[in-house]
């Protein structure tokens, strides 16, 4: 059952008091909510106000109900992707929240349970949907996009050096037989790249995030989703506060944060530059936060992980 299954909040002290920012009323939104850990952080403190908590899996969104069963009264579950947040909040009759929290990984949850298709370690279906409504799955892409977009999924997303190889090897086996599950998938990619002793992680880990960010969209229309929520749906004063855990994810939201906070994000000579240098928000720290050793030692799922926070002026 995935409810004996651990998982291991990231940040949840620390992003929940950037949150707040010592506040203890308001509307807060949770727009990852996974398994409810940082949902009951924000509930726990505020004294006044409520959480609308968002999370795009309905099964993992069930046990965020029930992990923070104390709060119904003050929380708003909701099955959607928090990039149609201000549709949602447009249909709640609400105009501007105090603060948003995004935890953009893949819950352990997910990740454990083989059926889902997320796992290198437990065989199942090659799926990776998050919300499991949708059509287009892990296997579909496999097996029906062509070499060079395969290539260029493993490339951009998963920053993986022998993307072509095992783009080739990917279209070359499905010529005899389509492929349908995770262990055919890794073992497709360990004729490319072999095991070896001491590696620190499994040679297939950045075909299945790249797979994974592609089937569920995750890097799509980020920063204009940030952008507008900030300018038309965050208080004066409000926060958004963004845990991540891959280099692309967090170079978006740096270049958003920094292109908000009025700085040069294009690179170009001065008199060149056209960014529109307009401070609608101050970055709270000029570095993220990343774990400690202690940290990384108690749940090693941390140990890419960044957090950066913002205000609103």
């Amino acid at each position: 059952m995935i409810d004996n299954m651990e998982h291991k909040t990231v940040f949840k002290v620390e992003a929940v008091e950037w949150l707040l920012g010592g506040k203890n009323r308001g509307i807060f939104v949770d727009g990852t909510t996974g398994h409810g850990g940082h949902t009951c952080e924000i509930l726990k403190r505020l004294v006044d106000g409520k959480v609308i908590a968002i999370d795009r899996d309905e099964e993992i969104l069930n046990l965020a109900k029930k992990r923070c069963k104390d709060y119904l009264r003050r929380v708003i579950f909701i099955k959607e992707n928090f990039k149609n947040l201000p549709l949602i909040l447009t249909k709640m009759e609400i105009d501007e929240v105090d603060g948003l929290l995004l935890d953009l990984g893949v819950s352990t949850l997910q990740l454990l349970k083989g059926d889902r298709g997320f796992s290198l370690l437990h065989n199942g279906p090659l799926d990776m949907r998050m919300d499991k409504s949708q059509e287009i799955d892990a296997r579909y892409l496999v097996n029906t996009l062509s070499e060079e977009k395969l290539a260029k999924i493993f490339r951009e997303y998963g920053e993986e050096k022998k993307a072509d190889i095992i783009a080739k090897a990917i279209v070359e086996e499905r010529r005899f037989k389509t492929i349908n599950t995770t262990r055919e998938l890794v073992e497709i990619v360990l004729r490319v790249k072999p095991i070896y002793k001491r590696q620190k992680i499994h040679p297939a880990t950045k075909v299945f995030m790249a797979l994974r960010i592609a089937v569920n969209g995750e890097l799509d229309g980020l920063d204009r989703f940030l952008i507008n929520f900030i300018k038309n749906n965050l208080k004066s004063g409000g926060r958004v506060i963004i845990i991540s855990f891959h280099s692309l994810e967090d170079r978006i939201i740096k270049r958003t944060f920094n292109l908000l906070a009025g700085k040069c994000v294009c690179g170009l000579p001065a008199d060149l530059c056209r960014c529109p240098r307009e401070k609608i928000i101050k970055i709270l720290k000029p570095f993220p936060l990343k774990p400690s050793f202690n940290d990384v030692k108690e749940n090693r799922r941390m140990r890419s992980a960044k957090l950066r926070g913002v205000e609103k002026l």
